[in-house]
Formats: C-alpha cells, structure tokens, sequence
C-alpha cells in the first residue's frame, strides 16, 4: 500500500513539470541559434565600424592619464605653509587658554551630535 502511494504521488509530482501546451521537457534551443555568429553588442559599434580611431582615443586617454599622474608626484605639501600654519594654531591656542585662565573657566569644545554624558566627554552641550 505504501509503495502504491509514494508512485502515485512521485507520478502526479512528474505530471506537474510538463509544460501547459504540452511541448516537449525541457525545451531545446535551435541548432541554428546555437550556431549563429556572435551579436556585436550596441556599445561596441564604434570599435566594429572603425578599431583604429578607437584605439587612438584610447591612447589618447592614457597619454592624458599619465600626464595627470606625473603631475601627483610633486611634495604633497608647502613645508613653510606648513610651519605658518602651525605657528598660527599654536599662537590662537595660546591666546583661547590666556582668555580662559582669566575668566576662571576651562574652555571646552562643543560636544558632538549624540553625546550621552558631556561631562566623560569633556564638551559643552550646546
């Protein structure tokens, strides 16, 4: 009885594969498809009309390419600007503590959006 039932439910399984027009499973693809010569795709159409002229736009972009990189090798940075910029920082530093000193209050910076506890933080809610 149960060999009965697991071939009756395995043939309606099988059953519900086959496809509604009744066509044959699986469906083949045409020989003649299968054997047709590859589609140029729509990009492709200028380097299929003229490889050459797209060969030369793209040499043209590595010149382009190249000539911006040698341009990244210099110093990164002005070493004096550098140093002005510096001393200024220190120099405002120096004057922000001197303001606070005489005012007898700590300066503490703004505290950053979703501080819990501003107090940990060393910042001024704001």
């Amino acid at each position: 009885m149960r060999a009965a039932v697991a071939t009756l439910l395995v043939l309606l399984s099988v059953g519900a594969c086959a496809e509604p027009d009744g066509g044959a499973y699986p469906k083949l693809l045409p020989l003649s498809q299968l054997n047709a010569p590859p589609g140029i795709p729509a990009h492709a159409a200028d380097a299929a009309a003229d490889p050459q002229a797209v060969g030369d736009a793209l040499q043209a972009r590595r010149d382009a390419a190249q000539a911006r990189a040698r341009g990244a090798l210099g110093p990164v940075a002005d070493t004096d600007d550098l140093r002005a910029r510096a001393t200024a920082l220190r120099a405002r530093a120096a004057a922000l503590e001197s303001d606070a000193a005489l005012s007898g209050q700590g300066v503490r910076p703004p505290c950053p959006p979703g501080t819990a506890d501003p107090i940990a933080a060393q910042c001024e809610p704001g």
